[in-house]
């Protein structure tokens, strides 16, 4: 099962840090391998769910 990831010292930034586009990118990358690993757990879920 798929955890949540919380924020770090090391990865949060407080609001007035700049940020380059690879942090962006590197975001947006993670969020995306996040959201298809959910997808993938929901299935798995769903299809537990018609055994019953």
């Amino acid at each position: 099962m798929a955890t949540a990831k919380t924020a770090t010292a090391s990865s949060a930034k407080a609001a007035n840090d700049t940020v380059s586009a690879s942090e962006i990118e590197a975001n947006i990358k993670r969020i995306r391998e996040d959201i298809s690993a959910l997808a993938g757990s929901l299935k798995n879920y769903s299809a537990g769910k018609g055994d019953e």
